[in-house]
């Protein structure tokens, strides 16, 4: 995973949806066990009406990028991949 910090603005592409969204991290927890450390972002988006919405970007619902030049990229080389 990559050196996220609060504050930060990412860019998240929904595989159910394939729609691209920013979203602000308002939060990282890092949880230290025997086991090792793991970290974890709570990120927040504005709904269609305006409300906000708090999620965590775990598992392998979204692709994560950090500035909108790498999703365009991808989408970019996404597309001509499948023409």
């Amino acid at each position: 995973m990559k050196n996220r910090h609060v504050g930060q603005v990412l860019f998240i592409l929904s595989s159910g949806e394939m729609s691209l969204t920013p979203v602000q991290v308002v939060e990282e927890i890092v949880r230290r066990t025997l086991d090792g450390e793991q970290v974890t972002h709570t990120v927040e988006a504005f709904g269609a009406n305006g409300a906000k919405k708090r999620f965590n970007l775990v598992g392998d619902k979204f692709l994560v990028f950090d500035t909108i030049d790498e999703a365009r990229v991808y989408l970019i080389e996404n597309a001509t991949s499948a023409i």
